[in-house]
């Protein structure tokens, strides 16, 4: 895709009118997120994709990964009408009682990591606030929290402050609630933080903090600096001897194991993809519930046992520009040097298969299953 206004203008009106579909359409929308200079007018043209209702989605995460680059070079962007019109756009998008239940769930929690990437909260900091507050659905919590840690510290973090001090909270929304808060860590702050792990009964909760604090001053260290005056106390001092005993057993054998909290969810998974520290994809796979109807409309067992059993071969091709990008470097000379990187890929899939169902009549009875997947 070509980086101009044009081009935009041409690629998001080609979506809007359904003249490109399928995997096409989400390269093009995963492209707009790669933008190295955005202008207003662009924002303007992307804007109409979070206007349609089947585009609104999955356009969220690019268009807001758009906003993000415009304002890195406009310090006052959240004054600019094109930006304000897309914030109130994501806004529309969860709500603003942020009320999720199991069909919208996905579309908010992409829309809240939109919000995130976008780093503006004069639109938004209402409806962050309400689906922190709501605790139907930790996924939502979580990606608001999320938003809420790319945010300027004059945005309001209490409310995240006081779901990390109750220990009756859910301990991955409180670890969130923690990061949060320390992205604007106070003398105070710090504070109430001993208080609390003072007392602390999770472990992933205790374990988590006394790593992350041993690590900033670590960090800190490395990098030639003292220790912030917030996180030089003798406390946290003992908490990085504590992380240094257990470093040294963990590397007895030579090897390091890191030990990590993992969460279960029956509810799904989710996969997303940065490019430059800004999400520009992200997937979520709803598994099935008890009672759920997945059967095809019109199909029947019959008609399903007999295409099983006949081998179908199905190919899939797909080529994509992964970077196109040229820089410009003055030299000693006077001379300007130009760089530029240029990357495509090409992916060609075959997968065949077949089912044979004749050996379950007879004793014994058996299944034969085989195909296989061929990348070229």
């Amino acid at each position: 895709m070509v980086a101009t206004e044009a081009s935009v203008r041409v690629i998001s009106r080609m979506m809007i009118s359904g003249e490109v579909q399928g995997l096409q359409l989400h390269l093009w929308l995963s492209s707009l997120g790669m933008l190295q200079v955005v202008t207003e007018n662009m924002l303007n043209e992307a804007k109409a994709l979070l206007d349609l209702s089947t585009l609104a989605a999955e356009a969220a995460l690019p268009v807001s990964s758009m906003v993000s680059t415009f304002c890195r070079r406009h310090s006052d962007c959240g004054a600019h009408n094109s930006v304000s019109r897309i914030m109130l756009a994501l806004k529309k998008n969860i709500g603003v009682a942020c009320e999720a239940d199991r069909m919208s769930q996905g579309k908010i929690v992409r829309t809240l990591h939109a919000i995130g990437n976008s780093g503006q909260a004069a639109q938004v900091e209402d409806v962050l606030d309400n689906c922190i507050r709501r605790k139907y659905f930790p996924e939502v919590r979580i990606a608001a929290l999320q938003a809420l840690y790319y945010m300027p510290c004059t945005v309001n973090r209490t409310r995240a402050e006081g779901i990390f001090h109750d220990q009756t909270e859910d301990w991955e929304v409180r670890i969130t609630s923690y990061l949060v808060i320390m992205q604007c860590a106070t003398l105070e702050l710090l504070s109430k933080l001993r208080l609390t792990i003072a007392t602390e009964q999770n472990e992933q909760v205790l374990s988590f903090v006394k790593s992350h604090v041993t690590n900033l001053r670590k960090k800190a260290r490395s990098g030639g600096d003292h220790v912030p005056k917030f996180l030089d106390n003798a406390e946290f001092s003992s908490w990085e001897k504590e992380e240094q005993k257990l470093q040294t057993a963990k590397n007895i054998y030579g090897k390091s194991i890191f030990m990590k909290p993992v969460r279960g969810d029956t509810g799904g998974g989710s996969l997303y993809a940065r490019f430059q520290g800004k999400e520009i994809a992200f997937f979520r796979s709803e598994m099935f519930t008890p009672g759920q109807s997945t059967w095809p409309a019109g199909q029947t067992l019959l008609s399903a046992l007999r295409t099983l059993s006949t081998e179908g071969r199905y190919n899939f091709t797909q080529s994509a520009i992964l970077a196109d990008v040229s820089l410009v470097v003055p030299t000693a000379s006077g001379l300007p040097l130009t760089l530029g990187l240029n990357s495509s890929a090409s992916v060609e899939l075959a997968v065949f298969g077949k089912l044979d169902f004749h050996d379950l009549t007879s004793s014994p009875r058996n299944l034969h299953a085989a195909g296989q997947i061929r990348a070229r």
